[in-house]
């Protein structure tokens, strides 16, 4: 995981300062076979690095099973998934009409995983493919947009269930903000 966030460093160093924005949304989460949706904050850092591509570090964090803080409960012996993804996506804008903008995106993402066997619960992330197939942005002012995206994360090791989320919020450019 250190490496996706040394990459996404590099890409906001390499692109123009004024370009990049931050953002909080709610949403509702869910990971296969492990009960309903649960609610989920999303706090995600844009960059644009070109006229048509952003890039995107993400960190979602969801209440887990019964409001719990993890999709499991701590008796059970065995794997079980926690309440938190991180990943790195890429959107490419395909439409952009008025104030608003459509993009899709594909990317990478890392989901807690708990092992809880005798007693241990030791926590490791497992790798995941996510495709977000509509990011739509819609743009108040300068400095502040809406936004709402839906992503679904494929798990990359067999055997381990996938993951979707539903997310609105608001994009802040805080740079542009105080000028």
């Amino acid at each position: 995981m250190n490496r996706l966030v040394y990459f996404f460093f590099l890409l906001c160093v390499s692109s123009t300062i004024n370009s990049q924005s931050i953002g909080i949304g709610y949403g509702f989460s869910g990971t296969q076979n492990f009960g309903k949706p649960e609610s989920t904050i999303d706090v995600s850092v844009l960059v644009d690095l070109n006229e048509n591509v952003t890039s995107s570090i993400s960190v979602s964090n969801w209440s887990g099973m019964d409001g719990n803080l993890r999709l499991s409960n701590s008796i059970i012996r065995g794997s079980f998934y926690g309440n938190v993804g991180i990943g790195i996506s890429f959107f490419y804008k395909y439409y952009e009409a008025n104030d608003f903008l459509f993009s899709f995106g594909i990317g990478l993402t890392q989901f807690e995983k708990i092992d809880n066997y005798y007693g241990l619960g030791n926590s490791s992330y497992s790798p995941a493919f996510s495709l977000t197939p509509l990011f739509v942005k819609y743009k108040l002012n300068e400095t502040v947009s809406l936004f709402s995206k839906g992503t679904v994360s494929f798990s990359a090791d067999y055997g381990n269930p996938n993951w979707g989320s539903l997310v609105i919020g608001i994009f802040v450019d805080p740079i542009n903000m105080f000028k």
